[in-house]
């Protein structure tokens, strides 16, 4: 005989059940685990300088000015002709 309970007048089996509450308490959790800004920014560059090199060819660098709103994003190799 299958394990499980009434709900609503519905018969429930309890596997359906803890499936469910499992989904349920990974969402939670995922949401619970949201990044600060700071690091969803750091995340945004890292895939902008992996887009670029794949696009160029080359690596790419990225400084993020704050103060002033700024963004520097340049190839590596650029920098070393300038050096």
């Amino acid at each position: 005989m299958a394990s499980g309970f009434k709900l609503g007048g519905q018969s429930v089996r309890r596997r359906v059940m803890l499936g469910g509450l499992t989904g349920v308490a990974a969402t939670a959790c995922d949401r619970a685990v949201e990044k600060a800004p700071e690091g969803r920014v750091e995340d945004a560059l890292s895939e902008l300088r992996a887009a670029l090199a794949a696009l160029h060819g080359s690596a790419w660098t990225a400084h993020v000015d704050h103060e002033n709103g700024f963004i520097l994003i340049r190839s590596l190799e650029a920098l070393e002709r300038l050096s």
